[in-house]
């Protein structure tokens, strides 16, 4: 992964004796080593000068690892032993404050993509799924997953009511979290493609779900994907993706929890069919079942909840946002955390 707007680059590295298969595809490693250079195929050649004179002095870096550091079994196995994280002062002055909060995930849902008006069970949802579950597996040496503790969401419903800004949030919020969208992905760019290296061999490149492993992988325009949808079904219940291509066969570990959303096939949601009639073309049934939250949103013409809308909206823009917190010292109501975002706060005089 590069930095933001930035190209990603990439360097050679050279592995050997008890390095090799010290990580997989979708890793996240640290690697310690030595930078070393190699001539290019023009320097060892022993032709004349001629046109090859100039790739004499061209050299190709690559690293010599010395040591491997897989920063996810590393994080694991720190926080087995010191039985948590280490957080700044500051941060843990403000889980404090939230500690000492009677109700604290109303508090959290109000946080969440705060630009979105309303929807706070979906956001409710979306912030369950981030945190997960608890995975349950089969007794004995191997441990075969029985229950997948990941939280696979759905968002159904009409366009423009910010399902791609809801999953964009998302995202950012998880510390592995990849968004990529529908319209524009494979079946290599979600699972994993092989790929030929500058020797000659083949090797595997990750798609979004197997580095998404232990985060959350949004998919948005989720009904532009076609066929390719079908290549979710191992990765959302086995948790695992097998490649065999190129005399490559393997299985990547992809545990991830999927949020998609989707429009419905007519564009807007019709009451007068059902949930497989609306999604006619869409989405396949063996698919719709591996999801456990569906939830449908739906662009309702209610004049209260419309002028609402407009002030949040016009709120937000106010001196450049300043005006969103004007409500900020009010009372929150009961059992909602964004007081600023109900009918309550429009009636106020």
């Amino acid at each position: 992964e590069g930095p933001t707007r930035r190209v990603p680059r990439t360097l050679d590295c050279d592995l050997k004796r008890g390095l090799v298969g010290t990580c997989v595809p979708g890793d996240a490693v640290t690697l310690y080593g030595i930078i070393r250079y190699m001539p290019t195929a023009g320097a060892l050649s022993n032709k004349g000068e001629g046109k090859q004179a100039a790739s004499r002095a061209l050299f190709v870096l690559y690293l010599e690892v010395k040591a491997v550091v897989n920063n996810r079994r590393a994080l694991a196995s720190a926080s087995a032993d010191r039985g948590g994280a280490d957080f700044t002062p500051l941060q843990l002055e403000f889980i404090r404050e939230i500690h000492q909060e009677p109700e604290r995930f109303p508090l959290l849902v109000a946080s969440f993509c705060k630009h979105i008006y309303g929807q706070n069970l979906v956001k409710a949802a979306l912030l369950l799924a981030l945190l997960g579950g608890v995975p349950l597996r089969a007794p004995g040496a191997e441990r075969r997953l029985r229950r997948r503790g990941d939280v696979h969401v759905l968002l159904l419903g009409d366009p423009g009511l910010g399902k791609s800004e809801l999953l964009r949030a998302l995202a950012r919020l998880s510390p592995r979290g990849i968004y990529v969208s529908g319209n524009s992905s494979s079946v290599a760019g979600l699972t994993a493609s092989v790929v030929r290296d500058p020797s000659g061999e083949f090797a595997l490149e990750a798609g979004a779900l197997i580095l998404a492993d232990q985060g959350v992988c949004c998919i948005d325009e989720f009904d532009k994907m076609g066929t390719d949808q079908q290549a979710l079904l191992e990765a959302m219940e086995q948790q695992t993706v097998s490649i065999a291509k190129a005399g490559i066969v393997c299985t990547l570990p992809a545990q991830t929890t999927v949020v998609t959303a989707a429009n419905p096939s007519k564009g807007s949601w019709d009451l007068s069919l059902t949930l497989v009639q609306n999604l006619k073309g869409i989405m396949s049934e063996a698919l719709l079942s591996r999801f456990d939250v569906i939830y449908l949103m739906r662009d309702e013409s209610d004049a209260a909840n419309d002028a609402a809308l407009s002030r949040h909206i016009v709120r937000q823009r106010m001196h450049g946002g300043a005006g969103a917190h004007a409500d900020a010292d009010m009372p929150r109501a009961s059992g909602i955390g964004d007081w600023a975002n109900t009918r309550a706060a429009e009636q106020r005089p």
